[in-house]
């Protein structure tokens, strides 16, 4: 019920961003589907560590006898692999920017608007890698009301930006606007995992 409520979660914000760029119009539209896609793919293997680390903590913490070095260990060479390769692929990404947004479309006006948002997504993406192992670690460790807790706090934190943006018009929404609020999405994710796991009172 707690990875149901962490799931429903997550994907609420993503829509709320999503219907938020569609607002904006098609191109803004465009771009944001795009560049979404883009930030699926290079985290893919951010992915694969959290699922690593989700596992060897799991084995270490059920051992029979449980070494809190080695978990501490786990933890942090999963956010080393997870952070570090997302920050190679957003810097590969950001250094051949336009070679790749012009593979992805041919209308000017798309690629412009992906262009101006590109180094929020990619910030968003680093963020993201590190936030996906230290997910895995909650999870690891069995803390599902943490991991739970964590992402509804990093929801609330981007659905409420979105609101205060929408507010103010449709000037203050842009799509860079609406990419800062998963810059804020994963920050929360992060700083609220970080602190669970460090303050060592989980499961």
């Amino acid at each position: 019920m707690l990875i149901l409520a962490r799931t429903v979660a997550k994907v609420s914000a993503y829509t709320v961003v999503g219907r938020e760029a569609a607002r904006l119009g098609a191109v803004a539209s465009a771009a944001h589907i795009l560049c979404f896609q883009l930030g699926v793919v290079t985290t893919q293997v951010c992915e694969s560590t959290a699922i690593a680390t989700q596992t060897l903590l799991a084995r270490e913490i059920n051992a029979a006898k449980p070494r809190a070095a080695v978990a501490r260990h786990i933890v942090a060479r999963g956010l080393q692999i997870g952070g570090g390769a997302a920050a190679i692929l957003s810097g590969s990404t950001l250094l051949g920017r336009r070679r790749l947004v012009t593979s992805l479309t041919t209308d000017p006006a798309v690629q412009a608007a992906m262009l101006v948002v590109l180094p929020a997504v990619l910030a968003a993406q680093v963020l993201k890698g590190a936030a996906y192992p230290i997910n895995g670690a909650l999870m690891g460790g069995l803390d599902w009301s943490a991991a739970a807790l964590s992402m509804w706090l990093a929801q609330l934190s981007c659905v409420g930006a979105v609101a205060v943006w929408s507010r103010r018009g449709a000037v203050a929404l842009s799509l860079p606007n609406l990419w800062a609020t998963f810059v804020l999405l994963f920050v929360v994710q992060c700083v609220t995992g970080l602190a669970r796991i460090l303050s060592g009172t989980g499961p």
